[in-house]
């Protein structure tokens, strides 16, 4: 019997009720990463609780429907190995009473030509003047030994084609079980990998939704105070993976520095002057100061 461990790392249960669960995932809060990159305390409330653990509900689902149908596929291929197994009887058994008349005939026919070499023997030896020189009962001998020579023939000939048949049936039944499991089996597999690439893809949309949560985090201006942390601006995937969580690319210029806002460079560190005039409309900007409408 299959075990759910066959189709790989992760597969864990009773067939064939398997469960997938991906290689490190714990699906906790802790598990994302982000203890390290907010506030201990937000607001006062820990940081904990603006995230949701992984909720394993549609996975459960997923993993029932699919134990649904490797049940289902498995009895329908068991009811076609009964089907195949009636069929090739039932043309096992054709095959036998076929064969069965055919030797009925033959033994009636040898049975009929033995009587009707006999009947021209008595009539030769009533009519030959040399009835009993032996020469009547030689032709009746060998009219008789003609006859049973072309029924052993038929006999042999006849049992050759039969088993023929048979061996033929067989191979035919042993053919059709090999194919059909290893069709079930693929469908078992594919409904496993199908689960597999679900399940993957609930963890990633949860990771998803968290990761946005984090975002939005980030632009509630978060007092940091001594606790250390925040957003950590010299990740080379912060911008794209801000993108993809679903935020402006303003929002992530700023959330991820542009330049990084937690560690700014100066003008002079540009090779740039300051405009320090406050009526200018570039007030504080690096560049010269701009007084246009």
């Amino acid at each position: 019997m299959p075990q759910c461990s066959d189709y790989g790392e992760g597969w864990a249960g009773e067939y064939p009720n398997c469960t997938y669960q991906t290689p490190g995932f714990t699906g906790s809060v802790e598990s994302l990463g982000y203890g390290g990159l907010l506030p201990t305390d937000i607001e006062g409330r820990p940081y904990e609780d603006y995230f949701d653990p992984y909720d394993p509900t549609q996975q459960q689902m997923a993993e029932t429907v699919a134990g649904t149908k490797v049940g289902a596929a498995e009895s329908a291929w068991s009811l076609q190995q009964e089907q195949l197994g009636e069929a090739a009887a039932l043309k096992t058994g054709q095959l036998g009473k076929t064969w069965g008349l055919q030797r009925g005939q033959l033994g009636w026919g040898a049975g009929m030509g033995v009587s009707g070499a006999r009947r021209a023997g008595i009539g030769a030896k009533r009519k030959s003047e040399f009835a009993f020189s032996g020469t009547a009962e030689e032709m009746q001998r060998t009219a008789e030994a003609d006859v049973m020579t072309k029924y052993r023939g038929g006999i042999r000939a006849g049992e050759t084609a039969y088993q023929q048949a048979l061996r033929t049936t067989e191979t035919g039944l042993q053919q059709a079980l090999r194919t059909g499991q290893l069709g079930l089996e693929q469908e078992i597999t594919d409904i496993f990998q199908q689960l597999g690439q679900d399940v993957l893809g609930f963890q990633q949309d949860w990771q998803g939704g968290q990761q946005q949560t984090y975002f939005n985090l980030l632009g509630l201006g978060l007092d940091w105070g001594d606790a250390g942390g925040g957003p950590v601006y010299d990740d080379p995937n912060c911008f794209q993976n801000c993108i993809n969580g679903g935020a402006s690319e303003d929002y992530c210029e700023v959330s991820c520095g542009n330049p990084a806002p937690s560690d700014p460079q100066t003008c002079a560190e540009q090779g740039l002057v300051e405009c320090t005039d406050p009526n200018a409309n570039n007030y504080g900007l690096c560049g010269p100061c701009d007084y246009g409408e």
